[in-house]
């Protein structure tokens, strides 16, 4: 599925005056990419972009496209809430795993919630793709900061989603445990033909996707 933004401007109040966090930013990521990254500095906007593209939050003006269908096209909030379920996921830098759910229990709810089809063997299946086949009686709290991000990569799989955002995904993991987990997640998206839209400030790691660009002062650039 591909992503249009177009003439995208979001603010906040900062006191009496707005503060411009993103202007009249527009890209576009074609189909057939599996991996597009946005890199910038801490400060720069790359989280409220995040939220801006996945429909969390609605820009000030513009307007988005996601494969042909325009957000404005919705004719309701709860329509286009529909939609963002059934299409578009994020993978936080925080795990946001339920503390009193297993690991397992953590990647079925989602599927439960929205009454997807053999959601419990969807869970399985998923928890054995990140490698954690025999972790799925494990809490969270019993589980690695490494094994707890692969449980919020096999929740967001899992929904087979045509989207997914990642904010930070290896921010709160050591070098070689990042490393290991990304090299798994674009295996993932690769596989199942999906979109990984990555949002870091690792250079080294944005240069590794198909498609790349930098936020600055509001703005995306594509880097070659």
């Amino acid at each position: 599925m591909r992503l249009i933004a177009k003439d995208i401007n979001k603010s906040f109040m900062q006191g009496e005056n707005p503060l411009e966090v993103l202007k009249n930013l527009s890209f576009e990521i074609e189909g057939g990419t599996n991996v597009a990254s946005i890199i910038g500095k801490s400060g720069s906007g790359k989280s409220t972009l995040l939220s801006v593209l996945s429909g969390i939050m609605s820009p000030d003006k513009g307007e988005l496209v996601f494969g042909d269908r325009a957000k404005s096209s919705f004719s309701s909030d709860q329509e286009f809430e529909n939609f963002r379920k059934n299409n578009l996921g994020i993978i936080f830098q925080q795990f946001h795993l339920i503390e009193s759910l297993n690991a397992l229990e953590n990647v079925l709810l989602p599927l439960k919630i929205l009454k997807k089809d053999d959601a419990l063997k969807t869970a399985n299946k998923w928890m054995d793709q990140v490698g954690l086949s025999e972790r799925k009686k494990h809490l969270p709290y019993q589980l690695s900061g490494g094994e707890q991000q692969r449980v919020a990569i096999a929740r967001t799989m899992a929904m087979n989603l045509n989207i997914i955002f990642a904010d930070e995904p290896t921010g709160n993991l050591d070098e070689e445990t990042g490393g290991q987990l990304i090299d798994d997640l674009f295996k993932l998206v690769k596989n199942e033909n999906k979109l990984l839209i990555l949002v870091t400030h690792d250079k080294d790691l944005a240069s590794r996707a198909n498609k790349r660009f930098s936020l600055e002062q509001g703005q995306l650039k594509v880097l070659q």
